[in-house]
């Protein structure tokens, strides 16, 4: 390894997040050559975390040195190989390969969205399974004002939304009939199609949607506003999609 080049220490940070467990309240993964998934995967995924940063901790130590030491900020800086002397950023995910932008309709209407659903946006074009994601956007109509709104994204299993990856803070509704962009955590998508969700709390705002036949669907289901975004997902009907778009900045 280069300890001058922070591309390769960029390789590494992207190995070491595939090659440990994740492990959530929602979410569980681990790589098929760690053997048998098993009973207690949280227990299992700490024994695993310890066991490989007890055998990678020089260089753990080094990525953390190098990055409260800022070498990659200076131009022509000697790097020094030892641990203890030299950092990518070690909080944000290596070596991401952002998506193209998709959309789940280009033009529409004004619709109004109830207060009391979550509305589910199939996107028309596929992404890279293992690319990235960190923002998220929908198109306001022209009439209506006030009110909030969140907004999410979904994986997809059998033509339908499914696992929740990433959701927004409740945010104010925008204020004028464009395209508003929000930010995300920084997500890996784990299926090829994705789906935009969003719920908002006052049916006065409208959110354009298209109204002819084609694109991708839309799907609904009732929900109480206020909360964070269902996991899994819980569609039962279906029509045209609102126009939303996910993309990376």
């Amino acid at each position: 390894m280069n300890p001058c080049d922070p591309r390769e220490f960029a390789m590494l940070l992207k190995t070491i997040k595939k090659d440990l467990p994740f492990f959530s309240k929602r979410f569980v993964s681990m790589k098929s050559d760690h053997g048998k998934f098993p009973k207690n995967m949280k227990e299992h995924s700490a024994n695993l975390t310890e066991k490989f940063l007890d055998h990678n901790s020089d260089v753990m130590d080094e990525i953390e040195h190098r990055q409260k030491a800022k070498i990659f900020n200076i131009p022509n800086a000697s790097c020094l190989s030892t641990a203890s002397q030299v950092v990518v950023n070690p909080y944000r995910f290596a070596g991401c390969t952002p998506i193209s932008e998709v959309s789940s309709a280009t033009s529409g209407t004004n619709d109004q969205a109830e207060n009391d659903q979550v509305i589910w946006n199939q996107m028309t074009s596929s992404v890279g399974v293992g690319e990235c994601f960190d923002q998220v956007a929908l198109k306001r109509g022209t009439s209506g004002t006030g009110g909030t709104y969140r907004q999410g994204v979904y994986d997809e299993s059998g033509g339908s939304p499914n696992v929740l990856l990433a959701e927004t803070a409740q945010l104010s509704m925008p204020a004028t009939s464009t395209y508003t962009y929000q930010s995300l955590t920084e997500t890996d998508t784990t299926t090829a199609v994705l789906w935009q969700a969003f719920m908002q709390s006052s049916t006065t705002p409208k959110v354009l949607r298209q109204q002819t036949a084609g694109g991708a669907l839309e799907f609904r289901n009732s929900f109480t506003y206020g909360g964070s975004l269902p996991s899994p997902a819980a569609s039962t009907s279906s029509g045209n999609p609102f126009v939303t778009k996910i993309g990376h900045s």
